[in-house]
């Protein structure tokens, strides 16, 4: 009979450290390019992996359907260049190959300058 304890024996860091996946928002900001270099050199540090996320924000409503779908496909392959351009240099500088995510979405609206969330509290 075998022992199903799994989740009671102590992981090891080498098992932990292949199942961390950093995760780099990336749009036109150069904070963006920031983040993702920080992050690409942790996963390298601990032997990670990364992802890069990209949103391709929905374009305002246009009357005639063409052109709306013309202006999307034209801001999708600007996202899609932007990632592209981002991977390369990351995988130049650190060797490691990033899951690429483009995704269509609006990106999230200032928290007011807040350094934490209202749901979080700052460390003491």
């Amino acid at each position: 009979m075998v022992k199903a304890s799994l989740a009671t024996e102590p992981r090891t860091r080498d098992f932990c450290s292949r199942m961390r996946t950093y995760l780099a928002v990336i749009d036109d900001k150069p904070e963006a390019r920031t983040a993702l270099r920080f992050a690409a050199r942790r996963a390298a540090k601990t032997g990670g992996g990364i992802a890069i996320l990209a949103l391709v924000p929905a374009p305002e409503f246009v009357q005639w359907s063409g052109v709306q779908a013309a202006m999307e496909e034209e801001e999708r392959l600007r996202v899609e260049g932007m990632v592209a351009e981002a991977a390369g240099a990351l995988i130049k500088e650190t060797g490691l190959t990033p899951d690429i995510i483009v995704r269509p979405g609006e990106p999230c609206a200032d928290q007011g300058n807040r350094p934490y969330p209202r749901h979080h509290r700052p460390p003491r």
